[in-house]
Parts: structure tokens; C-alpha cells; sequence
């Protein structure tokens, strides 16, 4: 479990917000692959619990608002597959760099800007992908913005990876019974987004404010404890 204080953060919680387009509920940030486009990244990392049931998928795919789309994904909570608790944090992974790639300069813009604090969520309810505030000070395992941070790591440091989205075969991840592809940001679109990246960077890269790595990121002074809960 994380401690952080507010003010070191890059902190979103609403989907209006500056950062809010960090949020698995917002719009404007569709992700496609294949034949298939999902409004956002809530929907696709909701259906992919249903691996195994196209119908469902279908049914939910077909709700638009994310929110709606979630609380009625529980209805079938008995058809989510059997091993979602071990896979859904690589699962989230790949959602998030499939809302990347299909996004590719909005969304890395988005990442570049946050400059290097840790992303967080914050929120009332969950403190597994989010982080809670309790007493001025923010506590949780931040999943998500973990996530989120690392992504922006690799932008800072110019990865190779950043241009393609692929699922882990064990995974074992199908949209309509069928197996989901493998994406790649298309050559013009790479360009563009690589060259807003450089300048967006340039403005952050001025003296040792320059990261080069996750470490850099999480650095020392930005996080106050870190400590494991008991099981």
C-alpha cells in the first residue's frame, strides 16, 4: 500500500477535470480493435470478464454510458471467468495502452503534460486501483495510475513498444468469440505524436527536472511511506 500527499500527485477524479481524460469513464477516448470500436475503456476492460460469452458482451457493448454499462455488467456476475482476479491487473494494463494506441497523440499529450508526479485517482470508494484521502494524506494501492505512470515513462523514454498494442496470448482474451488483434499506430500518426511529444517535453526538461526513468518518477521525495497490509 501507497502513501502520498495530494499536492505531489497528478490527482483526477471526475472526467471533467484537467486530467480527467485519465479516467476509464470518459469519453472521447474510443479504443478499436479489429471491427470492433468500444466507447471507452471502461467497456472494453468490463467485457473482457466475459471472454467466454459473446452474447453478454453484445448486450453491454450496446449500453453507451459507461457508468450504466458497468452497474449492469454485475447482473452477470456469475459468467465472469473464473480466473479474472489473477489476470485483471495485466488485463487493465493492456486496456489503458489499447486507449494509447488508439488515441495516440490525444492521449499521450494528455500523459506528457501530467509532467512527473505519480498519477492517482482518487477516490471515495476504491483504494485498489485508486487511492482514498484520509486525514490530508491519500492512501491505496493506485493500480491504475501506476499504470498510467509507467505508460508515461515509456514516452519520456522514447520506447520502441509504444507504437504497438498486443494481448498476451495467455491471456486469452476474444471479443465475439473471436481472438483480439493485434494494433499498430499508423506511420503518420507516430510521426506527429513523437514530435508533439519532443516539444511538450522540452518544456518540462529544464535542469534535473528531466525524468529518464520510473525511478525518476517515484522518486523519493515524492513519496512520503510505503507500507504492505497484513493479508
Amino acid at each position: 500500500m501507497k502513501n502520498f500527499l495530494p499536492s505531489q500527485t497528478v490527482g483526477f477524479t471526475k472526467t471533467n477535470e484537467p486530467f480527467g481524460g485519465f479516467s476509464n469513464m470518459c469519453g472521447g477516448y474510443s479504443i478499436t480493435n479489429g471491427l470492433v470500436t468500444f466507447p471507452t475503456s471502461e467497456h472494453l476492460y468490463q467485457i473482457c470478464k466475459f471472454t467466454d460469452h459473446p452474447s453478454i458482451q453484445k448486450e453491454l457493448l450496446e449500453v453507451s454510458n459507461p457508468m450504466v454499462m458497468k452497474n449492469k455488467s454485475k447482473k452477470f456476475k456469475n459468467f465472469i471467468r473464473k480466473d479474472w482476479e489473477e489476470i485483471k491487473g495485466e488485463v487493465m494494463k493492456w486496456v489503458v495502452k489499447g486507449k494509447f494506441v488508439s488515441n495516440f497523440v490525444k492521449f499521450g499529450n494528455l500523459l506528457v503534460e501530467s509532467g512527473i508526479k505519480p498519477i492517482v485517482e482518487v477516490s471515495k470508494k476504491d483504494s485498489y486501483w485508486g487511492m482514498k484521502e484520509n486525514n490530508g494524506v491519500l492512501e491505496g494501492w493506485n493500480h491504475l495510475g501506476g499504470i498510467l505512470t509507467e505508460l508515461r515513462s515509456e514516452i519520456w523514454n522514447s520506447s520502441p513498444q509504444l507504437k504497438e498494442w498486443e494481448v498476451d496470448g495467455n491471456l486469452k482474451l476474444k471479443i465475439f468469440g473471436e481472438w483480439m488483434e493485434r494494433v499498430s499506430v499508423e506511420d503518420h500518426i507516430h510521426r506527429v505524436g513523437i514530435r508533439s511529444f519532443d516539444f511538450l517535453m522540452k518544456k518540462h526538461k529544464t535542469g534535473i527536472y528531466s525524468p529518464t526513468s520510473s525511478a525518476d518518477i517515484l522518486r523519493p521525495d515524492f513519496i512520503i511511506a510505503e507500507h504492505r497490509v497484513a493479508a
